[in-house]
């Protein structure tokens, strides 16, 4: 499971879709969550068999217990995320849902 801000254009967007695209599909599956909104790059990650899941009321501290939820619903072997946006999300809910977590940032 990821989780990251958008799907925009960028340079982080654009490494996640690479990183799934080199992965082995046939031994991850990969399903990818957005805090704040989907973006031209979620196709991308659907092309390369990514499951594209936008939470709902962005912003807003409803997301957190859907993150919870999705979190236990997937019930995935790691949460990775890399951006702030995203770290915020998996520290108040990965980490809750007790699933192992990876954070990669970007930036300063």
């Amino acid at each position: 499971m990821h989780v990251v801000d958008h799907l925009g254009i960028g340079g982080l967007e654009n490494g996640l879709v690479n990183l799934i695209h080199h992965l082995d599909s046939g031994r991850f599956e990969h399903i990818v969550y957005t805090v704040r909104r989907l973006g031209p790059n979620a196709d991308r990650l659907r092309e390369s068999g990514a499951r594209v899941v936008c939470l709902p009321n962005p912003r807003s501290s409803i997301q957190f217990p859907a993150l919870t939820r999705a979190i236990h619903e997937v019930n995935p072997d790691i949460v990775h995320s890399r951006n702030w946006a995203g770290v915020e999300a998996v520290l108040a809910d990965g980490w809750h849902a007790h699933a192992p977590s990876s954070i990669a940032n970007m930036g300063p």
